[in-house]
């Protein structure tokens, strides 16, 4: 376990209060800091005094500021004595721990797994009641539910994690407790036709996985069953009911040889863009950086039931969800930025805040704008926002990484075609000029080609 800065600063300010009493510093669970929970630490001294505690009580601030739990604190005839009485707390620290300075406190010691059995019914009994008496106190509502589901995660994976090393496996992190939870209980994700016919269904996959995932949804679909698109860039049914010219062009760049209208029935279509900062800060495990939104719309511009009563919903759950009649213009207001950013990131490595404060890149950034702009124009659609609007709505998400750059990082395919093939496609067909995004996009496609090959 690595021992972070903020333990070592810890470990001497306990020195500094009780001197050669302190006998063991030990950190444990997440006290690497590779996570946003706070460090957890035990502190073993010999002797403990009100006046120990008074001093120890006005660091406690700098302690939490520095990423730290409070720590825990027993004298050393007190210690001795509670592995008898919290076998399942100090066998969740015996599993994982280092000692940051002094003896080991836990030299000699085990528990066993019968004591660790009994502790862990008692806990998983616990965790029961508190889960059934804080469902009745959400009434329902879906911000206090998801406020019960993340205040419970973290107790429920120490449960896990225990279960599993009764059952032999020591050593799990979060996504290893969640498999261990889905092959006990059986809670894979199970095929589409397991799960049978729905009234809505979101296509929360990649733009790429749309083509591969279409002609699979069959199982799902009823007559009147409703499917969201999601995905970044130009969706597959931008030009269908469109009118004018372009009024049921396949993007071939998004649908390449039509699998997804294939499979899709326009009436069935509503579309959405997701208006979410997020992470992916380990497997299965996502971070939610800033924003809550998701615009809902009907493809040909209409106020529609299904529309609202799935906004009705997702308000619920704690979302902001207008629904629009400009759905084809908030696409190009959220392309505007995603066909400039998402690419130049993924070839610098820089964050939205860097690309926008840096003098080339962002002259750059505003280049590709410019074209994309001019191709919206051409198709009709005004845009609500300036480019320079654009630029000061990026530099205030921060340093956030593009969801392409994340991608290339995490060895997964880009949407670089969605998000930049088919604007420039939609530009070859109206004869735009887009010489700085055809650069960023031929530089962009060779590192994905590069970064795809077998080592």
């Amino acid at each position: 376990m690595h021992i972070s800065d903020g333990v070592r600063a810890l470990d001497r300010d306990l020195r500094a209060v009780f001197g050669s009493r302190l006998r063991s510093l030990v950190a444990y669970g997440d006290a690497g800091g590779k996570h946003d929970s706070p460090a957890p630490t035990l502190a073993v001294v010999d002797g403990l005094t009100a006046s120990d505690l008074r001093r120890c009580a006005d660091k406690v601030a700098s302690w939490h500021d520095l990423g730290l739990a409070t720590p825990l604190v027993l004298h050393a005839q007190e210690f001795s004595r509670l592995l008898d009485a919290f076998p399942y707390e100090f066998g969740a620290i015996l599993a994982d721990h280092a000692v940051v300075s002094g003896e080991n406190p836990f030299n000699g010691l085990r528990v066993g797994p019968m004591e660790l059995r009994h502790a862990c019914e008692i806990q998983a009994r616990s965790h029961l009641l508190h889960l059934r008496q804080g469902y009745l106190e959400t009434r329902g509502r879906g911000d206090a539910l998801a406020d019960l589901i993340a205040r419970s995660a973290p107790p429920f994976v120490a449960l896990v994690k225990s279960v599993a090393r009764l059952q032999g496996e020591p050593s799990l992190d979060k996504a290893g407790a969640a498999a261990l939870v889905e092959r006990t209980l059986g809670l894979g994700a199970g095929s589409l036709d397991e799960i049978g016919p729905a009234d809505v269904v979101f296509l929360g996959v990649k733009a790429h996985s749309l083509p591969d995932l279409a002609p699979r949804l069959a199982p799902l679909l009823k007559p009147d069953t409703t499917l969201v698109s999601t995905q970044n860039g130009i969706p597959w049914w931008y030009f269908q009911n469109h009118g004018g010219p372009l009024d049921g062009w396949r993007l071939e760049r998004v649908d390449p040889g039509g699998m997804i209208a294939a499979a899709i029935e326009p009436r069935r279509v509503v579309g959405s863009i997701v208006y979410f900062s997020t992470a992916i800060a380990e497997p299965g495990v996502v971070q939610h950086v800033e924003g809550n939104r998701i615009s809902l719309g009907e493809p040909d511009g209409t106020r529609s039931e299904r529309c609202r009563k799935i906004a009705e919903a997702l308000i619920k759950a704690g979302l902001r969800c207008p629904v629009t009649t400009k759905l084809r213009q908030e696409i190009w207001v959220k392309v505007l930025g995603n066909v400039a950013f998402n690419p130049i990131s993924a070839l610098t490595g820089a964050t939205l805040a860097e690309m926008v404060r840096d003098p080339e890149v962002s002259a750059l950034v505003r280049e590709v704008m410019r074209e994309v702009e001019c191709v919206a124009s051409r198709l009709g659609i005004e845009l609500p926002v300036s480019i320079e609007q654009r630029m000061a709505g990026a530099e205030k998400v921060g340093e956030h990484k593009t969801s392409m750059l994340q991608d290339l990082e995490s060895g997964r395919p880009m949407e670089l075609e969605a998000v930049v093939g088919a604007v420039i496609e939609i530009g070859e067909r109206l004869k735009v000029p887009m010489p700085h995004t055809r650069t960023v996009y031929a530089c962009t496609k060779l590192l994905a080609a590069r970064r795809s090959k077998p080592a």
